[in-house]
């Protein structure tokens, strides 16, 4: 017998309600501009595996950042990007590939790998 007995899909279902609710109390609690909540809701929808959130401006020395979306994809590809608004997200999420599964790996993350390499200077 295979457990659980619907191969995890009623706790999949319940995780990503409790995920979503999550999401609407982080949204007041962090005083998300209006609308911002529905387009992570539509973001997330378009693009399943991704999580999307908006972020305020952060001010702090050596991680400056503007307020804006942002859309992490965890797993193999391990993905963070940021962009002003629900379109230009939109747009970066798209340029992100499959992953691929190959013994030779994935050319966009090996690329990727190689870039943070030379940004350490290694």
């Amino acid at each position: 017998m295979i457990y659980p007995p619907d191969g995890g899909r009623f706790l999949a279902a319940r995780a990503a309600i409790v995920a979503r609710q999550n999401q609407a109390i982080l949204a007041e609690k962090l005083s998300w501009p209006g609308g911002a909540l529905e387009a992570c809701r539509e973001l997330e929808d378009e693009f399943p595996g991704w999580h999307v959130a908006w972020l305020n401006e952060n001010t702090i020395t050596g991680f400056e950042r503007p307020a804006g979306y942002c859309a992490t994809l965890d797993g193999l590809h391990s993905v963070r990007l940021l962009a002003a608004t629900p379109q230009e997200l939109a747009e970066l999420m798209r340029a992100v590939p499959p992953h691929d599964y190959s013994v030779n790996g994935c050319d966009w993350c090996l690329d990727r790998a190689e870039e943070r390499l030379r940004r350490a200077g290694l």
